[in-house]
């Protein structure tokens, strides 16, 4: 499937993730830091969930440590690299695809969560023409991200 024709700013759509995430980043305290980030090529409407499910695992996934988060883009050529770090409990390394539906990488008495979260962002990303991974291991810094092309005649993030 084409990626759909549209633009939008990916910052402002993450600041709309986090203020979806105001209940959970009061309750644990976690700090989101999220920099300058591009305007992308997309379908302005579904970037939202593509976005929302990082940060809420970065939250759920960080062990007994305060959440801290950060969001940062990468520009390469005609692409943006848009990355979610945390410093959580991280991926196995022996995990291959985090991102098959229902692939819990948890059992349910750790963590509650249906398993489709990740399998979402991956088929919202594609359908945007975009790529989703996962890095990160145990002892190291985990996160995500989301390769993007941007809008057309922008190169530049956006801070506002």
């Amino acid at each position: 499937m084409a990626p759909p024709s549209d633009a939008f700013d990916s910052r402002l759509r993450y600041q709309e993730a986090v203020a979806d995430l105001e209940v959970r980043t009061e309750g644990t305290g976690a700090e989101i830091e999220i920099g300058p980030l591009p305007r992308v090529a997309g379908d302005s409407g579904r970037p939202r969930q593509l976005f929302q499910n990082p940060l809420d695992n970065a939250i759920t996934y960080s062990g007994d440590r305060t959440p801290r988060i950060s969001v940062f883009a990468e520009y390469d050529g005609p692409r943006w690299m848009v990355s979610v770090r945390d410093r959580g409990i991280g991926i196995d390394p022996s995990e291959t695809d985090p991102f098959r539906v229902f692939d819990r990488l948890h059992g349910r008495e750790e963590y509650a969560g249906t398993g489709i979260g990740l399998a979402l962002c991956r088929r919202i990303a594609e359908r945007h023409g975009a790529r989703a991974s996962a890095a990160g291991s145990r002892s190291a810094s985990p996160g995500g991200a989301i390769t993007v092309d941007s809008a057309p005649d922008d190169d530049s993030p956006s801070d506002d």
